[in-house]
């Protein structure tokens, strides 16, 4: 037996290391906004195409110049809205100067509304927690602190907590697995709910899994997607995060939530069964 395991070892860590990851990177959603230098001036055209706040942060390859901008930073556009700005720089420098932008959703300054949502699958389902908050697994960063797993299956239909928009969508990943590494290419669906400005994520979804596109507008209850095997997981299920925006690298932070079917979230633990 221990020659056994002594070939075992390698041969399961060589496995987790030909996980090839996907070659194209896909982002929720996409901005026409862009950062030009003409003549003597920083030309900031700004677009948001969502249906909820937008940050954008604006750098440069100056040092200086960032430091101007770092007045302006976070800039906000607000839901489906343009923005245009110009800022003077120093001609003699505008050649060398290279641009950036980013983005993040949500305005920090937004009041937030902690009321209650539904859980996150059909109507007469059961479900069981397969993680709950503060979770060794995957749920111990200030973005996925709050989040809950449940065990739906392959195919299964993941529903809308709350009405709102829909401000992001990834639906073309198809690898799924157990490597860290895996993290950042799972498809999903991200939801703004105006009336609170909570954000709802909803994770793992299967390849084209998603029923909905940026723009639309969908209703507590409504079917919204399909469970699948995407991202850093061994196992379906959905991963369900309720967040606001925050100052911080991610955008975004998870926050507790209760449940309308009398469900704290704080309380459910793994193993636990809930049922809608």
């Amino acid at each position: 037996m221990k020659t056994f395991y002594r070939f075992l070892i390698p041969l399961l860590i060589a496995g987790c290391q030909s996980i090839e990851l996907p070659k194209e990177k896909y982002f929720q959603f996409y901005s026409k906004s862009d950062v030009i230098i003409k003549n003597d001036s920083l030309i900031c055209a700004l677009n948001n195409p969502l249906d909820c706040p937008l940050r954008i942060y604006i750098s440069t390859s100056d040092s200086v110049l960032n430091k101007s901008l770092s007045y302006l930073n976070p800039i906000i556009v607000h839901s489906g809205k343009d923005t245009l700005l110009k800022i003077k720089i120093y001609k003699s420098h505008s050649d060398s100067i290279k641009t950036y932008w980013r983005t993040s959703l949500g305005d920090p300054a937004r009041k937030i509304v902690y009321n209650k949502v539904s859980l996150p699958f059909c109507k007469g389902k059961s479900y069981r927690i397969v993680q709950g908050y503060n979770g060794k697994h995957s749920h111990y960063t200030d973005y996925s602190r709050n989040a809950i797993d449940f065990n739906l299956e392959n195919n299964d239909t993941i529903c809308a907590a709350d009405d709102g928009f829909v401000v992001g969508v990834i639906k073309d990943y198809k690898i799924g697995g157990n490597d860290k590494r895996l993290e950042e290419f799972a498809n999903f669906i991200t939801l703004y709910h105006p009336h609170s400005g909570l954000y709802t994520q909803y994770a793992h979804l299967k390849y084209n899994g998603s029923l909905v596109k940026i723009g639309d507008m969908v209703k507590q209850g409504q079917a919204i997607g399909l469970v699948g095997l995407t991202g850093w997981t061994t196992k379906e299920h959905l991963h369900f995060n309720v967040l606001i925006p925050i100052a911080n690298n991610d955008g975004l932070q998870s926050v507790p939530i209760a449940f309308i079917e009398h469900y704290n979230g704080i309380d459910l633990k793994k193993n636990d069964l809930v049922k809608k």
